[in-house]
Order: C-alpha cells, then sequence, then structure tokens
C-alpha cells in the first residue's frame, strides 16, 4: 500500500476541500496520473477546474517552503486532469436508495452535492436558471483562464453517475419549492 505519514500534513490542513495533497503528489511523482486524479475526485469532481483557478491555500503552508520552494500542488491537480485518461478516475454507484433529491443550483456547490448523492444511489435532479450547468467557472471565468471544454467534461462527468439536470428552470416561477418537496 501507499502509506502517507500518518499524520495531516500542514497542505492538506489547508485545503478546503480535504484532498489528499500527499498521495496525490506521490501518484503523479510515480507516473500515475490515474491514481492521482482518482485520489482527487474522491473529493472533488472538478479538479481540472481547481487545478486552474483554485487560490491553492495549501501552498502557503507546504513544508518544502522551508527549505527552497512550496509544491506547486495547483500544478499538479491539473495535470492529473490532463493527463489520466478518460474515464480513468469513474466511481461506481452504489445500488439506489428510493430517494430523490433536488438540488437548487447548477454551480460548484449544487453539481458537487448531486455528484456524492448520486453516487450514494439517490436520484437526484438538479435546477439550473441559466442555460447551461456549470455557475461561476462557466460565466465568471475568462476562457483563457479556464477554458470552457474543461468545466464541460467535468461537468459531463457528473452527469455520467445519473444525475438530471433541467435548466433554464427558476425555482419560484418555473417551479414551485412546494412542487419540489412533494
Amino acid at each position: 500500500g501507499r502509506a502517507g505519514q500518518g499524520r495531516t500534513s500542514p497542505c492538506e490542513n489547508r485545503c478546503p476541500l480535504g484532498n489528499p495533497i500527499q498521495k496525490m503528489e506521490r501518484a503523479v511523482a510515480e507516473g500515475d496520473p490515474s491514481l492521482a486524479l482518482y485520489l482527487l475526485r474522491a473529493c472533488n469532481p472538478f479538479p481540472g477546474v481547481t487545478g486552474r483557478v483554485c487560490p491553492h491555500f495549501c501552498q502557503s503552508k507546504c513544508n518544502r517552503g522551508e527549505f527552497d520552494s512550496c509544491v506547486n500542488t495547483r500544478a499538479l491537480e491539473r495535470a492529473a486532469h490532463d493527463l489520466a485518461p478518460r474515464g480513468s478516475a469513474q466511481f461506481r454507484r452504489r445500488p439506489a436508495t428510493g430517494k430523490r433529491v433536488a438540488v437548487i443550483g447548477g454551480g460548484p456547490a449544487g453539481l458537487t452535492s448531486a455528484y456524492f448523492l448520486a453516487l450514494l444511489g439517490h436520484d437526484v435532479t438538479v435546477y439550473e436558471a441559466s442555460p447551461v450547468l456549470g455557475g461561476v467557472p462557466r460565466y465568471g471565468v475568462p476562457d483563457f483562464r479556464l477554458p470552457r471544454d474543461v468545466v464541460d467534461r467535468e461537468v459531463g462527468w457528473i452527469l455520467e453517475t445519473g444525475v438530471r439536470a433541467r435548466v433554464n428552470t427558476m425555482v419560484g416561477r418555473d417551479v414551485s419549492f412546494a412542487e419540489l418537496r412533494s
């Protein structure tokens, strides 16, 4: 197995997503971007996005910074996303629970919730007022900083888990909150 140091490193402690940074870095160093992507997607369905636009709090707490310079964790996350073969980090759904969940908003938070709920076996529908899923990564980050195909690919991976989406659907206008609750 891949034993770590047995404690949470300062970089992992600063990551808001709880990414297994040590394990991911080791997988990249050993030439296994598929494993690195698998480890990242276990916590975050958007490693291609965060590998480009994350504020990388982890790097400011990198132990390596005391010796020369911090490890560029964000670049390693991006490399794992870009270099791993398509479909190498897909998770299987658990058996259906029979429970239905409505998620309001198709941005990163809503889609992340939908992704993990679907993997747990729930029937999930995302309601998004805009015509396309993705939220701020799609509409608020310039294409030169975050190419649209990266957002498309990661939203597609989420939809492949069985998540359904109703775009151009504003809760309170096109569908009532009471309808969602029923």
